[in-house]
């Protein structure tokens, strides 16, 4: 069964992750050095989330950052079935035991019952401002139960989390309010049943107001997205809760916690671990500590989201429950539905989308791309002094990962050649990004040989290679990059010149634009083109940035700067490139009423 976990594999996926990625924690480090056994291992961990009072003094790593406490408890569950000694599975068994409180009261709905203290370590702020007897922050996280439930079930059609029958005093779906600051994490899901499918409660935290625990979101933000991230958990729970899916429920928790609150943006911590190593596989990453990969992948949710339609991450959900497993391959079963090409040609696309992140961002990939770190970017050396002389790059990416190669022209005149060969019969999707100062151009790279000219056209020349395999590591491509001076379409002008512009005169309530030409015998870093008066007063400016020698067209509408109307009139283009300038003069007419 491809992707399940045994307690073995599980651990050793931790102790083997990259120390860029994921820190050791002291409980995997002394399981690596055979001074922990498994069983002792994997509770350490779930008490380093929960509870790091109980742990021996040398197990307490420092906070790293707080985390969804649920994978530790679904690894933990998973392995009390696999041959398991007694004591580990009474341990594992109070671990797992519901909390006993002083009070609970059910929400508006009815489809929560809400446990709690009024005094205690563990109480809620007593304040009650409407007088109902139930303090303001149960009221609070009752309505936020009832909100989550309506828009994951109500909405968008997940089912609902399976029963318990009454164990928690009803039939309703129990939460349990507790101080849980030193257990370093925003919640837990807890499973309470073995198996494919199980019953579960939730455990949220009694304020959020830890300063040194919640530092990225704290108070009633961190409370709505909690809410949301862990009751996902628990509609999860009913589809498939297999430790083989733990990568994917945190991916599509996490999303969830965007699309109950997407004012918060709580998710957007989590992106560098992602977008730092995107040559690592999808669905890869360690579960515990400081390693927030899985957190990040909530990326391929929101791909699939807004590539397609929010029903691809519950159909997902739907095809675990159907097959009993979380294989990859239900994946593409799903993605197919809106794709023929799959989940092969949806991670093609979502390495290009990745691209667009941070500065890079542009309309028609992420809704929120601009405040995404910008996923990392290897940087080709061409020695352009050498042209024709070809480079190597050789690049290592893991099934279902992308790496990315780029080309910065640098308004050298010329282009490239490039060749890019697999090593090996495995299966790749191959984008080329020619990214200009103001447009951008993707196409599929097929194998083999491709030519660019007139590169200096562009900032960059990216190649984003996507490795389609569902299963393997380290898979490599050749891609050769060889400078050639003689790959040109147009020549460079001869001279720097500005106009003729058209129309001259200029009507603004009969024309919508003018347009002026301009030529660039040279390439110039610091272009701008502004237009004055015939007094010589400044009403417009535009920051060309670098250009390349070639000619291009220029717009004006006939506003300043401040968007107005000019008036009637005379008016002188002028181009400046690197201190060098050319004019030209443009009459403007303004028919009574315009």
């Amino acid at each position: 069964m491809r992707n399940t976990v045994a307690p073995v594999a599980g651990l050793a996926l931790l102790i083997l992750s990259s120390a860029g990625v994921h820190a050791r924690t002291a409980s995997e480090q002394a399981y690596a050095a055979g001074e922990l056994d498994l069983h002792t291992a994997l509770l350490y961990q779930v008490l380093a989330v929960r509870d790091p009072d109980q742990l021996p003094a040398r197990f307490r790593d420092e906070p790293a950052h707080p985390v969804c406490g649920t994978p530790a408890l679904v690894y933990a569950l998973a392995a009390a079935t696999r041959d398991a000694p007694p004591e580990y599975v009474a341990r594992l068994g109070k671990i797992l035991a519901r909390p006993v409180t002083e009070r609970a009261t059910l929400s508006p709905s009815g489809h929560f019952r809400i446990h709690y203290d009024v005094t205690g370590p563990g109480a809620v702020d007593a304040r009650d401002t409407d007088a109902n007897r139930i303090p303001d922050y149960v009221d609070e996280v009752a309505r936020t139960m009832d909100a989550v439930w309506a828009l994951q079930v109500d909405s968008l059609g997940f089912q609902r989390p399976p029963s318990d029958g009454s164990l928690g005093g009803g039939p309703e779906y129990d939460v349990y309010l507790a101080d849980l600051a030193p257990g370093r994490a925003y919640g837990f899901t807890y499973p309470e049943q073995a198996g494919k499918t199980t019953y579960s409660y939730l455990q949220l935290d009694n304020n959020y107001t830890d300063a040194n625990v919640y530092v990225k979101t704290q108070g009633l933000n961190a409370l709505h997205v909690t809410a949301a991230h862990e009751f996902n958990h628990a509609i999860q729970f009913g589809y498939y809760q297999g430790d083989d899916g733990v990568w994917w429920q945190e991916a599509t928790a996490t999303w969830m916690e965007d699309v109950a609150y997407p004012d918060v943006d709580d998710y957007l911590q989590y992106l560098d671990s992602f977008l730092r190593y995107p040559e690592k596989s999808l669905d890869s990453g360690s579960r515990y500590a400081a390693d927030l990969r899985v957190y990040g992948a909530c990326l391929f949710a929101h791909f699939l989201h807004q590539r397609h339609h929010y029903a691809a991450v519950r159909q997902i959900w739907e095809a675990f429950g159907s097959y009993g497993n979380a294989d990859i391959g239900h994946f593409d079963q799903v993605i197919s539905r809106y794709d023929p090409g799959g989940l092969a040609n949806a991670v093609g696309e979502f390495g290009v989308w990745n691209y667009f992140t941070g500065t890079r961002h542009r309309p028609g990939y992420y809704q929120e791309g601009e405040k995404y770190p910008a996923v990392f970017v290897r940087d080709i050396q061409l020695d352009v002094s050498t042209p024709k002389v070809p480079v190597e790059e050789v690049s290592r990416v893991d099934h279902l990962g992308s790496t990315y190669l780029r080309l910065v022209p640098n308004l050298t005149p010329g282009g490239v050649r490039l060749e890019a060969v697999p090593r090996g019969t495995s299966r790749w999707r191959l984008h080329l990004v020619l990214g200009a100062s103001d447009t951008v151009l993707v196409r599929p790279l097929e194998q083999g040989v491709e030519y660019v000219t007139d590169w200096d056209r562009y900032r960059e020349i990216v190649v984003v290679l996507t490795q389609s395999e569902l299963r393997g590591s380290a898979y490599e491509y050749s891609t050769t990059v060889a400078y050639d001076p003689d790959l040109v379409d147009v020549p460079a002008p001869l001279a720097l010149r500005l106009g003729p512009v058209f129309p001259n005169p200029f009507r603004p309530g009969v024309h919508s634009q003018a347009r002026w030409r301009y030529d660039l015998d040279l390439a110039s870093r610091q272009t701008r083109f502004a237009i004055f008066t015939a007094s010589g007063d400044l009403v417009y400016t535009l920051d060309l940035g670098a250009r390349a020698a070639r000619s291009e067209i220029l717009s004006w509408d006939g506003t300043n700067s401040a968007g107005e109307p000019v008036a009637s009139g005379i008016y002188y283009g002028v181009l400046d490139a690197d201190g060098r300038r050319a004019t030209a003069k443009l009459a403007v007419v303004r028919d009574r009423g315009d």
